[in-house]
């Protein structure tokens, strides 16, 4: 018979000292997930090959552009829908289209199948307002999260 753990018995505690700015958002972030799994049953997971919707966090970045563009390339059929600092949707689609044209990875097709929203990942819910958000979350099959902050003076 398979005994069933919980959380707080499979996850091995935390070491040493946080900064006192990490230790909160770590309980933050635990208490979340706390009240989100008490809350409902999430979703059953999806094969890759049921990704319909994917949220790409960090489309001009770097490395993002190019996992953009693998996402749009291998999946003809999925949508990415990318979060991005514009003034409006038009700009964005301008920064991402700018960023793989400087990598000459820009395909004129891939641009029906980019959703751009205007948001900051650094914001609280991404700087959406909650509507938005929650419409967001609802249509999402899939989250890439690779936005960072490459600022050497920023704090955590």
């Amino acid at each position: 018979m398979i005994s069933r753990t919980t959380v707080e018995e499979s996850v091995a505690p935390l070491w040493g000292n946080l900064p006192a700015q990490c230790r909160a958002d770590f309980e933050t972030l635990r208490r979340f997930v706390r009240a989100t799994v008490s809350a409902e049953r999430p979703a059953p997971a999806l094969s890759p090959d049921a990704l319909r919707d994917v949220l790409l966090t960090g489309a001009t970045g770097f490395i993002g552009r190019f996992f953009l563009y693998e996402l749009l390339r291998q999946r003809p059929e999925s949508r990415v829908h990318c979060i991005v600092r514009a003034g409006s949707v038009e700009q964005g689609h301008d920064r991402i289209r700018a960023a793989l044209r400087q990598a000459e990875i820009w395909d004129e097709s891939f641009a029906p199948r980019i959703e751009v929203t205007i948001g900051d990942v650094g914001l609280g819910r991404f700087g959406l307002p909650s509507a938005h958000l929650d419409a967001l979350c609802r249509r999402i099959d899939a989250v890439y999260h690779l936005a960072a902050d490459i600022n050497i003076q920023s704090s955590y």
